[in-house]
């Protein structure tokens, strides 16, 4: 977890964050990741520029002449959770992205070839003439949305060669990598963690306006038979609580759900994730 009040990502990240806690989420978002040793890159999708970084283990030329990320085997691609979409519940966030960026942390500790793919309009990289507060608000899990990280996904696996993908997505980021994954046979799996995979029942636990425009997962009955679902709950969470994925689960019979009992939203999945990658390819 990593806030400018809160735990520590790696002694690199805090001494560049110490000076950096004034400035906008996108640029300690952009400095945790570079401490962390990922290369950043941008791709186009759907209109968008979003937002890459990847490992060491994926690293190769240029992305553009697409040879940058050279697996022929397997690869994990990381999405994000919402961030900050409203202040204090009240007003819409300027930048949204992450202020505790746990994906970084767990792509961190990955030895196999791994990007971080961002969302449209994070990270500050944005065409202001596409961009409405929408879509990190109401319409987060949009076909707008959806749709451009599909295309930036199919992107990164052509690039890589990359022949067992999965995807693995944090709070958010597990219902973007759900959805994207239904729609790529080239992703073999999906692996999500503190995942509000109901979003209906779960702005009603919240007592919120439901995500009108955003696609709820709980309403997708004809889920691909051959996509391997593993979802982590984590018995502490109250910010996603266990039993709003209730009628989810009972929808998707074939999904491998998995309990984590001393987790909770942010805290502390990097104690797990070791066991979780040795068990996920």
């Amino acid at each position: 977890m990593l806030s400018c009040g809160g735990g520590p990502l790696t002694m690199a990240v805090l001494l560049l964050l110490s000076v950096g806690c004034a400035s906008t989420p996108s640029s300690r978002f952009h400095a945790a990741a570079l401490a962390a040793d990922l290369e950043p890159l941008a791709l186009q999708a759907s209109g968008y520029r979003l937002q890459v970084f990847h490992n060491s283990q994926s690293a190769g030329s240029s992305l553009h002449a697409r040879g940058a990320l050279h697996a022929r085997g397997a690869l994990h691609i990381y999405f994000g959770g919402d961030g900050t979409p409203w202040i204090d519940n009240a007003f819409v966030a300027r930048d949204p992205t992450a202020r505790k960026p746990v994906v970084l942390r767990l792509l961190q500790m990955d030895q196999q070839p791994a990007v971080y793919l961002g969302r449209p309009c994070y990270h500050r990289i944005e065409h202001a003439e596409h961009c409405s507060s929408n879509l990190w608000t109401h319409e987060r899990y949009s076909e707008t949305v959806v749709a451009s990280m599909a295309m930036a996904t199919s992107e990164l696996i052509a690039a890589a060669e990359a022949a067992n993908v999965t995807l693995i997505g944090f709070s958010g980021g597990g219902v973007l990598a759900l959805l994207v994954a239904q729609r790529l046979t080239g992703v073999t799996t999906v692996i999500t963690l503190a995942a509000n995979l109901d979003t209906h029942a779960w702005t009603r636990h919240h007592g919120v306006r439901p995500l009108t425009g955003s696609i709820n997962p709980a309403d997708i009955s004809n889920w691909r038979a051959d996509l391997r679902q593993v979802h982590y709950i984590g018995a502490l969470d109250s910010t996603v609580p266990p039993e709003s994925r209730a009628e989810f689960r009972a929808r998707v019979p074939q999904a491998v759900f998995i309990t984590l009992p001393d987790v909770d939203h942010n805290c502390c999945w990097h104690d797990h994730w070791q066991d979780i990658l040795k068990r996920m390819d």
